[in-house]
C-alpha cells in the first residue's frame, strides 16, 4: 500500500499543472467488478468505483476503490474453504481513443494492492497482495454526461471483467 500511496503522490504533482486546465474532463463510475482466479476456479466479485480525469484527450490519470460482495468456495483436500476479496486499491495511467463524443476507447496501466480472506470451519486468513494491473474497456454514453463502461483488466494473472455507470463531470 506504500508502495501505491507514493505513485499516486508522484504523478498528481507532476500532473498538477495539467489538473488545473482539466476540470470539465472529471469522471466516475460505480459497478460491479467479476474476478476469475483461473489457478483456484474461483470468481469473487467486488463492487467498485472509480474518478478519473483526462488530462488530455488521449491521456488521462484513474483511480479505483472496491471491497468484495461475492465470494466463492475452493476444495482443499476435501475441505471446503470459503475465499472473498475484502478490499481493492490501484492507480492508473489511462490512453484514451475518442472514437466518437459518446464512445471512447482507452487502456489503462498501473497497480493494485488487495486483501482476500480464506475461512473454513471456524478459522480464517487474511493475506495481502499487490501486483500490476492492465486493461482495456470502452465507455459508451447515452447522454452526455451519463453512460455505461465495460472493461477486462489483468491483475497479475487474475481476469477481472467489470460493467459500471460512468458519469462525466
Amino acid at each position: 500500500m506504500k508502495k501505491l500511496m507514493i505513485a499516486v503522490a508522484a504523478i498528481a504533482v507532476l500532473a498538477s499543472p495539467a489538473l488545473a486546465h482539466a476540470e470539465s474532463n472529471w469522471y466516475a463510475d460505480i459497478g460491479y467488478t467479476n474476478f476469475s482466479v483461473d489457478e483456484l476456479d474461483v470468481n469473487l466479485g467486488v463492487v467498485q468505483g472509480r474518478a478519473g480525469v483526462l488530462l488530455t484527450p488521449n491521456f488521462g490519470l484513474e483511480g479505483e476503490l472496491g471491497f468484495g460482495v461475492a465470494g466463492d468456495t475452493v476444495d482443499v483436500g476435501g475441505t471446503p474453504v470459503d475465499i472473498d476479496m475484502n478490499s481493492l486499491a490501484a492507480a492508473y495511467v489511462v490512453l484514451n481513443w475518442p472514437v466518437s463524443d459518446r464512445v471512447d476507447i482507452y487502456m489503462r496501466a498501473g497497480y493494485a494492492t488487495f486483501e482476500v480472506k480464506g475461512s473454513s470451519g471456524g478459522a480464517s486468513v487474511s493475506d495481502t497482495g499487490s501486483d500490476s494491473a492492465v486493461g482495456i474497456g470502452m465507455k459508451a454514453f447515452f447522454t452526455a454526461k451519463d453512460g455505461v463502461r465495460a472493461d477486462w483488466t489483468d491483475y497479475g494473472g487474475t481476469d477481472s471483467f467489470s460493467v459500471a455507470y460512468v458519469r462525466r463531470f
